[in-house]
C-alpha cells in the first residue's frame, strides 16, 4: 500500500507542476479567473500531497512499533 501511495504522490506532483507551468505562462492578474482557479487547484494538490505523505509516515511509524 505504501508503494501505491508514493506512486499517487508522484502523479499528483506531476499534475501540480503542469498547473504551475500554466500559471507561469499566463501573466498573473488578480482579477483573472483562470489564474485564481489554477492557483486554487495547485493549493489543493499541495494539501492532498501533504496528507498522503503524512499517511505514509504514519504507516512507517506503525510498522516500526510492531
Amino acid at each position: 500500500m505504501e508503494k501505491l501511495l508514493e506512486e499517487l504522490i508522484d502523479r499528483l506532483e506531476e499534475m501540480r507542476k503542469d498547473i504551475l507551468s500554466k500559471l507561469r505562462s499566463n501573466p498573473v492578474d488578480i482579477n483573472n479567473r483562470i489564474s485564481l482557479l489554477l492557483s486554487g487547484e495547485a493549493l489543493a494538490y499541495d494539501t492532498c500531497i501533504k496528507e498522503l505523505q503524512r499517511l505514509i509516515d504514519y504507516i512507517k511509524e506503525s510498522k516500526l512499533k510492531s
